[in-house]
């Protein structure tokens, strides 16, 4: 899935004003070079693994053989053919991912749940998250950051300015965090569960969390706050010097020109030059986010022989490596109807 350069910023924008991703937990760059076609087919395949399968099964797959990876994949799809009919339809299979995404999303959160009492000195590690823990254990996970910056490049800042710093940037985020907050905490009771952590830190997977989403976009963009997202502020933070170009009659860069013509065709949908509330979420979460969806049809396209839109079990064994890659995994989490 493509997100359009605004998009971008503003999922950034949330990672970075929730505080929600501990900096242990960020991924790191690689060294992959752009353009080499082998390590992107890799890629790809390890992503398609990893939506059939979950990020915790996938990497299993590799110790057992060809013909073990065959069976375990009989296996679990007997329990993706919900009807018994001996096949698989569309919607069974966007069912199964949708389940399997679901799982790995609460295995993340329920990963950062410890980790955030952990750093909290909670006593109470099981109790959900109060917004006093949350808020400490970030500040301790900032502080930690910056003092590991520091001494990596040889800073000469002290350890009260860094502390200052990270103070001032934990302030100016925490008022927003505590309204989100609010709005993840689904029965009131000022504590997060793993599953309401779980839409506090992705918000954008979380349909309730839409007030939330909106609202991270227009503190990010809606530079003159008049709740909307106008062309000027779409483009502003893409091209620092798209006002300055305008106003004295430059010639836009091409790429500029085109994304005046997506704001004005695609993305105002009601024509009124500005994004409302509905037109903000659309930008921000897609219609083309269903990633179920998306995994999915990939996976029909490269099994459904006979383009009768169902999967038969032959079909699916010929495509075995499509779904489960170079070897197969022992499903330990899927034997216990965890899904």
């Amino acid at each position: 899935m493509q997100h359009s350069p605004l998009c971008n910023l503003l999922l950034l924008a949330m990672a970075v004003a929730w505080l929600s991703v501990s900096v242990a937990d960020k991924p790191g760059t690689t060294d992959a070079v752009a353009g080499d076609s082998a390590s992107a087919t890799a890629g790809e395949s390890e992503q398609h693994r990893e939506a059939f399968l979950g990020k915790d099964e996938a990497p299993e797959f590799n110790k057992l053989t060809p013909d073990q990876a065959k069976q375990k994949l009989t296996e679990l799809l007997n329990k993706i053919d919900t009807n018994n009919d001996q096949s698989i339809s569309m919607a069974e299979l966007v069912n199964w991912m949708r389940r399997v995404a679901q799982k790995d999303r609460l295995a993340s959160a329920a990963k950062r749940f410890r980790a955030l009492k952990v750093a909290s000195d909670s006593p109470k590690a099981a109790a959900p998250l109060t917004f006093q823990e949350y808020q400490l254990a970030v500040q301790r996970e900032l502080l930690a950051d910056s003092e590991h910056k520091a001494a990596a490049s040889n800073s000469t800042t002290t350890a009260a300015e860094a502390a200052a710093a990270v103070n001032a940037s934990l302030a100016a985020h925490m008022s927003r965090s505590r309204s989100h907050w609010v709005m993840a905490d689904s029965d009131g009771d000022g504590r997060l569960t793993v599953e309401e952590l779980a839409d506090f830190i992705r918000p954008e997977e979380s349909p309730r969390m839409r007030g939330a989403v909106v609202q991270e976009a227009l503190d990010t963009a809606d530079s003159n706050r008049d709740g909307r997202i106008d062309l000027g502020e779409h483009l502003r933070d893409l091209y620092t010097d798209y006002d300055k170009d305008r106003r004295e009659g430059k010639s836009l860069p091409d790429w500029v020109t085109r994304e005046e013509e997506h704001f004005r065709t695609r993305l105002d949908l009601d024509k009124d030059g500005s994004l409302s509330d509905d037109e903000i979420y659309k930008l921000v979460v897609p219609d083309t986010a269903d990633h179920a969806k998306t995994e999915a049809k990939f996976l029909f396209g490269e099994a459904d022989a006979n383009g009768d839109k169902f999967l038969s079990l032959d079909e699916i064994l010929n495509k075995w490596k499509a779904f489960v890659g170079h070897g197969a995994t022992n499903f330990g989490a899927f034997d216990h109807d965890e899904l």
